[in-house]
């Protein structure tokens, strides 16, 4: 197989990487919203619920939909970094900072 063949099977590859990113960045945003709309619409209906219950519930779900955001945020970086990748530029030092991030998210969790 030529490079060139090897080039462009690459870029093929990286083309259906970013529709399927695209696909479950819409799908987790989808997601997203349905989970903040249910969540919404369960604590204004709730009965029984203080408010300390009506807060805990909120914040909840407040953390869910963060979390399914973060995700697609994630999803969009790597698909970025794999284009860059496959044009054949240097990306080392975005993914220090990439791994930089993810140790300070550990560090903060912790």
């Amino acid at each position: 197989m030529a490079v060139g063949d090897d080039l462009r099977n690459a870029n093929e590859q990286a083309e259906r990487l970013q529709e399927n990113a695209r696909l479950i960045q819409d799908a987790f945003g989808n997601i997203a919203e349905s989970i903040s709309a249910g969540l919404q619409e369960a604590i204004d209906n709730a009965t029984g619920l203080d408010d300390i219950g009506r807060k805990v519930q909120k914040t909840f779900g407040n953390d869910i939909v963060k979390g399914l955001k973060s995700m697609v945020t994630s999803i969009d970086k790597q698909v970025s970094l794999q284009s860059k990748l496959n044009r054949g530029a240097d990306i080392t030092k975005e993914l220090e900072q990439e791994r930089e991030k993810v140790q300070n998210t550990i560090i903060a969790a912790k």
